[in-house]
């Protein structure tokens, strides 16, 4: 290698995984929303094999292996909202890193509590856990950067969520809309 005459080498690194990041927006503007736990189920993981190509997203992976109990997502709640009312669930080291796959039919366990001050009194409307089903054509590619901006009812309706991806460098978004409780 020749050494150049700016003194500057670039290099391009493209990441082999996909990276998976939460957002929530209140159903409710009244209510106060406390989410303590995302977890993602129906996912492989574990062992698997990348096979490089020149141009890394061209590059595949092998299946990998069903992880049963799923992945646990670190959650710090962001103090204040996007332009769109989406608060970041993420840290700086807090996203999940995980295998490029088909993701239809994977499910995303979301648990938290609404409450609203009646009368003086902090009242729960909603304490539990909700499931998304991610709809047909879900993936996750490699080299992307996908954001789940889920908005949750105050009670028991069913949460909207809208699918964010990505490139590491550039914005393409795609909405998905799945089945939901």
């Amino acid at each position: 290698m020749v050494k150049p005459a700016d003194n500057e080498v670039t290099l391009d690194f493209k990441h082999i995984l996909a990276r998976i990041n939460f957002s929530y927006k209140p159903g409710e503007a009244d209510f106060t929303y406390k989410v303590t736990g995302i977890k993602i189920t129906g996912v492989k993981g574990g062992k698997a094999t990348y096979t490089y190509a020149e141009d890394v997203i061209a590059g595949s992976w092998s299946d990998g292996e069903a992880v049963s109990e799923g992945y646990v997502y670190p959650i710090t709640v962001a103090t204040t909202a996007d332009d769109k009312g989406y608060y970041a669930l993420d840290s700086t080291d807090g996203s999940l890193m995980l295998l490029p796959q088909d993701v239809a039919g994977a499910k995303i366990e979301i648990e938290y509590t609404t409450t609203k001050t009646v009368n003086s009194i902090e009242e729960t409307f909603f304490n539990g856990t909700k499931t998304v089903t991610l709809p047909e054509g879900s993936k996750w590619e490699v080299g992307k950067n996908i954001r789940y901006q889920l908005t949750l009812p105050a009670g028991a309706e069913q949460i909207v969520i809208v699918t964010d991806v990505k490139d590491w460098d550039g914005e393409t978004e795609t909405p998905a809309t799945p089945d939901a409780n």
